[in-house]
């Protein structure tokens, strides 16, 4: 069931993101269930477990993630939450859904440049900034409008170059999402 969704550039390789997979399994599969079950989370090392049901109750697709607190920009402070969306686009893209150019999310595509273009002790967030084309604007401001979490919102906030995150409308935007994700 390969469907085609809508892309961002990572350096020359098109690839739909978490909030855009799980945006079309919600408004396709509104019978199915995507379930998040935490494998193991010890000494700073998460493991977790995606599942989505159909309408019956089967499993019909899985996905797991392991993250490490610390490694990186973005799991210094959310690396069970880096961890379950993670574990989200890899049940989603096993069940078919942007899976055009590769199953991986686009935080495990980002976070694999980072590791290749630096050496371990020099991953800042300038870095992620630089290995990652920029996000477009009109597809930030879609991105946005699906953000499930404040988390999720901050951690796209810190992918951004420091010339989007100076742009005023960007600004308004987050902010925005900011406060109707705390009225939720």
């Amino acid at each position: 069931m390969t469907t085609k969704l809508k892309t961002i550039d990572i350096k020359g390789t098109a690839y739909a993101t978490v909030n855009t997979r799980l945006k079309y399994f919600r408004e396709n599969f509104e019978d199915y269930r995507l379930t998040t079950e935490i494998l193991s989370n010890e000494g700073g090392k998460c493991l977790i477990k995606a599942s989505i049901s159909n309408d019956k109750g089967d499993m019909v697709a899985t996905g797991h993630a392991y993250e490490v607190e610390g490694e990186g920009f973005i799991n210094k402070t959310s690396h069970v939450e880096n961890c379950e969306t993670s574990a989200w686009g890899r049940a989603l893209g096993n069940f078919g859904i942007g899976i055009d150019a590769a199953v991986a999310s686009y935080e495990e595509v980002a976070n694999a440049i980072k590791q290749q273009a630096e050496p371990k002790k020099k991953r800042v967030r300038e870095s992620v900034a630089a290995d990652i084309q920029t996000i477009r604007k009109d597809e930030l401001e879609a991105m946005l409008q699906v953000c499930p979490t404040i988390d999720d919102e901050t951690k796209l906030w810190w992918l951004l170059t420091k010339e989007q995150q100076a742009d005023e409308d960007i600004k308004f935007w987050f902010e925005a999402t900011k406060e109707q994700l705390r009225a939720v």
